[in-house]
């Protein structure tokens, strides 16, 4: 991951208007963090937006599970989407 894309989303990201508490989707929703990710406070945000969300913490990981925690990160999208591994 690069810094100049990265500030670039960012910066796009902020044009939307914040999620609206408590959104309620016909389809079921993940939500993961890796247990040292750098958003911290922002969770509970996030969790109060979707509150129906199967909520995944990646021990070990910081905001790149797929690198940090790889097997775990692969299992737990696998069964979430019903894939075989």
């Amino acid at each position: 991951m690069r810094a100049g894309p990265a500030n670039k989303t960012r910066s796009q990201i902020r044009r939307y208007p914040p999620l609206k508490e408590a959104v309620h989707y016909p389809f079921p929703v993940m939500i993961t963090y890796g247990d040292k990710d750098i958003y911290g406070e922002s969770r509970q945000k996030v969790l109060r937006c979707f509150p129906g969300a199967r909520y995944m913490e990646f021990r070990n990981s910081g905001h790149i599970p797929w690198k940090q925690s790889a097997e775990d990160f692969i299992k737990i999208l696998s069964e979430f989407y019903n894939l075989p591994r």
